[in-house]
């Protein structure tokens, strides 16, 4: 949403344009960095807390954007706003395989990815039509009060959600059984072979690294991610230089260029749900078929 009027806060900050993208740029460090921490803390304190204690800071750290009186408050603040925001990229995915089963996760799946790029893309056409419905040197602050707002929302529908990591569950069932009986014998193995804090840490937060490096299934993905993510990124500031500045569009109609990159997801999302799905799921039989026959003529 920011980069629907980076040229406002550039001047409301008397700043370069250079140096108001540096607001981006940080923001996306942020998306790269944060998933290495909070994924792995995730994977022993829970999906739950690991949302809300991010979601928050996401949130709080918005309000700063906004109010923003120099650039350094308005870089600090979107590092850590990125931080935080990162958490839903990686954490989600964890959250649909508590939920699913693999052969049944296809679809949520390929929902939440599509989600994942649409967002990005949906950004520059609210925060353009914010832009466009108030006045050009203010339209920034707009376009973080929206975002404060929308994140605020999110946050409080967040709190009430539920636990989705197994191994969290059983143990507050275990904790709880322990209470109501008093009978001590209810424990999960984590309690049964308890780990230092360090220990937990160390290996929580070393995981990730270890299999960047050894797996090259990994690299390849991150590579390609980084790529895509580059290219989607890169047209935020390519779009205003061609279309704002190149052919004369305002705010609004320059976002509403991006509907291109939306419609070409949701027909990715179609190809999944309708062609790709359906002949997985049918691939397993196909094979049995295949290697022992059905015993029917056809």
């Amino acid at each position: 949403m920011p980069t629907g009027n980076l040229e406002g806060a550039a001047e409301a900050l008397n700043v370069s344009i250079e140096v108001i993208n540096i607001s981006i740029t940080l923001f996306v460090v942020g998306f790269g960095f944060g998933p290495m921490f909070f994924a792995p803390l995730s994977e022993v304190y829970g999906r739950w807390i690991i949302y809300v204690i991010s979601g928050f800071f996401y949130f709080i750290f918005t309000l700063p954007c906004a109010l923003a009186p120099n650039i350094g408050t308005l870089l600090v603040c979107r590092q850590i706003a990125g931080l935080a925001a990162s958490v839903p990229m990686t954490n989600v995915g964890g959250t649909i395989s508590d939920i699913w089963t693999p052969a049944e996760k296809g679809i949520p799946m390929a929902l939440f990815s599509s989600v994942l790029f649409i967002g990005p893309a949906a950004g520059p056409l609210v925060g353009g039509a914010i832009t466009s419905a108030t006045n050009a040197v203010d339209g920034w602050r707009y376009i973080y009060w929206t975002l404060f707002a929308f994140v605020g929302l999110v946050w409080i529908a967040t709190v009430f959600t539920k636990e989705t990591l197994g191994s969290v569950i059983l143990l507050r069932r275990a904790k709880k059984l322990r209470k109501e009986t008093g009978d001590n014998r209810y424990k999960t193995v984590q309690e049964m072979n308890p780990l230092s804090m360090r220990t937990v840490l160390t290996v929580s937060l070393l995981r990730p690294f270890e299999l960047l490096i050894r797996e090259p299934i990994l690299i390849s993905f991150s590579l390609y991610l980084c790529l895509i993510y580059s290219l989607l990124y890169l047209m935020f500031f390519a779009y205003p230089i061609i279309f704002l500045e190149g052919h004369g569009f305002n705010e609004f109609q320059t976002g509403l260029c991006f509907i291109s990159i939306i419609i070409g997801i949701v027909l990715a999302l179609a190809l999944i749900i309708f062609v790709m799905e359906p002949y997985t799921q049918r691939r397993p039989v196909m094979r049995a078929k295949s290697k022992y026959g059905t015993g029917d003529d056809e």
